[in-house]
């Protein structure tokens, strides 16, 4: 009969253990993607900044080099 209780127990220790190890698993993935979506909308906001630097200096006219 205690043999039957200290299995059960230790059953149970392991599992406590396993849900745990998943839960902060769980949480460091999160973190992760929450980084790598927050990486990509400031490359998006940088990408878009640098296409619209680009349309106004090629909408600029051109003062040229060369004298009268």
């Amino acid at each position: 009969m205690h043999r039957q209780l200290v299995a059960r127990e230790r059953a149970e220790n392991f599992v406590e253990q396993v849900i745990e190890a998943q839960e902060i698993e769980r949480r460091r993935l999160v973190a992760i993607s929450m980084t790598a979506s927050q990486r990509l909308i400031t490359l998006s906001y940088r990408l878009d900044a640098a296409a619209q630097a680009m349309a106004t200096d090629h909408a600029e006219p051109r003062i040229s080099s060369m004298g009268p």
